[in-house]
């Protein structure tokens, strides 16, 4: 999750990591907040957005859901398990 006017990490390196965890084969998820600053869930400071900040967090929320999904199905070691593969980039407005 990255802000998109975040001057600490830019745009352009948050696309270099993603195209690194490509090359890697890591299954990823790049999420853009559009006009939100380098930790923009901070609250009570000036960069703090509240509507990225409770997107973000919904989002979070839905990660760690489907982590301890595919871990529970891991455990259930079903015989023909399908692969899951989450690789993309989406730009979510603040």
């Amino acid at each position: 999750m990255h802000g998109s006017a975040d001057k600490a990490i830019t745009m352009d390196q948050f696309a270099d990591l993603a195209k690194e965890l490509e090359s890697a084969g890591l299954a990823h998820e790049m999420i853009t907040y559009a006009g939100a600053q380098h930790a923009f869930t901070v609250f009570g400071e000036n960069r703090y957005q509240a509507a990225a900040d409770k997107k973000s967090w919904k989002r979070f929320q839905e990660f760690l859901a489907y982590d301890r999904f595919i871990t529970i199905l891991k455990k259930l070691a079903l015989p023909a398990m399908p692969t899951i593969k989450r690789n993309r980039i989406s730009g979510q407005s603040a």
